[in-house]
């Protein structure tokens, strides 16, 4: 593994599409396998389906590492701004190669114009993944901020369980229970120490790029990869009805989450419980 850093900082592009590629063949294999009948029906559910089961896999796989790696390299969590091991940038590499295979299938699949907001997800999480590659530096902040993936597990799992029209089923219930367990450990307490570490050390622990405060505001507002959309993504909207559901989302989201008044917190995660466990 250590002779492979010097190829991956050498070449971070490069190596980042050839990972992207990988995704692209996992997409094409999953393809081949049985999928629900209810889901056959419904072009839009087929692609969802595919769509979220690539997710699965980057959920899966990047979860699992970046956990590893804080509990192996404890200083991963302590210095978010210099530290990293070799695994660590690969880590950051495949999902960054992942997330521009998961754009490029949205763009492809043309969902693009109704799903723009987890477009904008992509382009801010890819600024800053990027940034990381390029400079070495930040990488251990982007390993913290992909805890949420294993919260992004349960929540494709909730998904495609609902695109099955699996929503009275045990595992259904049992996942639902999880997903709001997983919510608050690694997708909450984990923006909520990254948020803690930008206030308390600005010029240390981010990147300068603007795109890194409205990421962590987007990874609450969509608790999940750009992939794992929200429920109301299962069936076809108008673009202008989902524009609206949104807007009204964003909207009540910032209403209810004013740091200056600290009981509206809890009320704003109170709120996104509820959600999960719809």
């Amino acid at each position: 593994m250590e002779a492979l850093l010097p190829v991956l900082r050498g070449y971070p592009l490069p190596s980042v599409l050839v990972i992207a590629l990988l995704f692209r063949v996992v997409d094409q294999f999953l393809q081949k396998l049985p999928v629900p009948k209810l889901v056959q029906q419904d072009k839009f559910h087929a692609w969802r389906w595919r769509n979220l089961s690539v997710s699965m896999v980057h959920s899966l796989l990047t979860g699992t590492w970046a956990v590893t790696c804080a509990v192996v390299w404890p200083e991963t969590l302590q210095d978010l701004h210099l530290y990293h091991t070799p695994l660590s940038y690969l880590l950051v590499c495949v999902s960054t190669g992942y997330f521009i295979q998961d754009a490029f299938d949205i763009i492809c699949s043309g969902y693009a114009r109704g799903s723009w907001e987890f477009l904008l997800h992509h382009a801010l999480v890819l600024s800053c993944f990027i940034y990381s590659l390029l400079t070495h530096m930040y990488v251990a902040g982007a390993v913290v901020a992909l805890f949420v993936e294993v919260n992004s597990v349960t929540l494709h799992l909730r998904l495609l369980l609902k695109l099955a029209g699996a929503q009275a089923t045990a595992l259904y219930h049992i996942n639902k229970v999880t997903n709001i367990i997983t919510y608050v450990i690694f997708r909450l307490f984990t923006q909520f120490y990254l948020t803690w570490g930008r206030v308390h050390f600005p010029k240390l622990l981010f990147p300068p790029l603007p795109s890194s405060s409205l990421l962590s505001l987007l990874f609450l507002l969509f608790p999940s990869s750009p992939s794992s959309s929200p429920p109301h993504r299962t069936r076809s909207v108008p673009g202008k009805a989902r524009f609206h559901e949104t807007r009204v989302k964003v909207e009540g989201f910032l209403r209810s989450t004013r740091l200056k008044e600290k009981g509206r917190v809890w009320d704003a995660v109170r709120g996104q419980c509820a959600l999960l466990l719809t």
